[in-house]
This record gives C-alpha cells, sequence and structure tokens, in this order.
C-alpha cells in the first residue's frame, strides 16, 4: 500500500485502521480487479462509512491496472445528479492482467433507453449527440451486461465508459465521460460525468441522462 498523504485527522482514520478494513475486502477486491480488466472498466468497492453530518464514506476505486482509495464526500445529490468531494489517499500494488473465468450468457439482447428529457435539455443534448449515444450503447452492449451481472454479485458501482475526453485549463484536468453505470440494485443508466483535477483533489459531478433497459 502506498499512501499519498496523510488522512484527514477530523475523520478519525488512521493508515493503520484503513489497512484492516481493506484486508478484510481482499477477495471482493481482487474479484473486482479481474472484472474491471474484463469489461475495460471501473468498479467502485466501499470500504468504510463514516459518522459525519455530510456524507462520507472511503471507498476503492478499481481499474484494469490499479486500485485506487479514496475519500468521498458528498457534497449535493437531488433527482438525478450529485456533486462529489474525492481526495485520493493511496494505491493498492495489484497483480498483473489476470483472466477472469464467469460465465456469461448469450448476449442477443435488445436495449431500450428511457430518457430524462429534463437533463438532456439541462446538458444541451443535441439530438445527434443523443443517436450517437444510442449507438454507442449498443455498441457495448457485451461490457454493459457483464457490468449489469457482476454489479449485483459485487454489491458495488460499476462504470463502463463509453465516449470521453480530457483537457487542461489552468493547471487543473478536466475529463468529461459518457458512460454506462450499474448499481448494485439492478439498476442501469447512461451518464454523463465530469470531473475537474487539481493534485490529490477531484470535484465530481455526476448526471443520469437516462434509464437502460435490457430485454
Amino acid at each position: 500500500m502506498e499512501w499519498f498523504i496523510d488522512i484527514p485527522e477530523r475523520y478519525g482514520l488512521s493508515k493503520t485502521m484503513l489497512e484492516e478494513e481493506i484486508l478484510t475486502r481482499k477477495n471482493v477486491l481482487l474479484e473486482s480487479y479481474y472484472v474491471a480488466n474484463e469489461i475495460e472498466g471501473e468498479v467502485f468497492v466501499r470500504i468504510k462509512q463514516l459518522r459525519t453530518p455530510i456524507e462520507t464514506y472511503v471507498d476503492a476505486q478499481v481499474l484494469p491496472n490499479t486500485i485506487l482509495i479514496r475519500l468521498v464526500k458528498v457534497l449535493e445529490a437531488v433527482n438525478n445528479e450529485k456533486t462529489l468531494e474525492i481526495v485520493y489517499l493511496g494505491e493498492l500494488g495489484v497483480p498483473g492482467k489476470l483472466p477472469h473465468h464467469h460465465e456469461h450468457g448469450y448476449f442477443d439482447k435488445n436495449v431500450e433507453i428511457e430518457w430524462f428529457n429534463d437533463m438532456l435539455k439541462r446538458l444541451s443534448v443535441s439530438v445527434e449527440e443523443k443517436n450517437s449515444y444510442i449507438e454507442k450503447v449498443r455498441k457495448n452492449l457485451e461490457r454493459m451486461v457483464k457490468a449489469y451481472e457482476h454489479s449485483r454479485e459485487l454489491n458495488s458501482e460499476i462504470l463502463v465508459t463509453i465516449e470521453g475526453e480530457s483537457e487542461e485549463v489552468f493547471g487543473a484536468f478536466i475529463t468529461r465521460i459518457v458512460g454506462i453505470y450499474a448499481e448494485s440494485l439492478g439498476n442501469l443508466y447512461i451518464c454523463f460525468i465530469e470531473e475537474h483535477a487539481r493534485g490529490n483533489t477531484v470535484i465530481h459531478y455526476f448526471f443520469r441522462m437516462g434509464k437502460i433497459i435490457i430485454k
């Protein structure tokens, strides 16, 4: 475990405490790492919920090449949008890419999207952009179905990126992503995410644009 920064004292955490919590979830984290490689996505595993006035927790962001430990504060959550403040605390060592042997069914399925029109209007999504998102969702059907199944198995949230770009503005990196978000309750959404990163801190804006229905 490599720590990037000291743990903020106000949360009553310590490196030893978090390392113990992470160790208890070793099997879930390893399985999540296999899944992240299989679907070329991200798995979010909750590590510890903190008792604070504002919802705050520690989680693991499991990527195809590493596992990052984050302190996440929910600044705002209303309807189909939320704003998070994310501080990257450290990184776990991971094995090399390993095969994942979980079996899946045949992917001859139909997909429909129930769009949240108020959100599309707010984000100024054009008809052309909307149609391109529909096509990209269909092209990523296999990754999406696997994310849907694994999110329930792991009781974790999974993100599959279908479009993304980034730029540097005044020393901050801004990343914009359109992705498929699988919740542990079994719901699938197409979402837009914008992140503003400066150092180890990220402000994360998340918007659900529509619900994906697999038939």
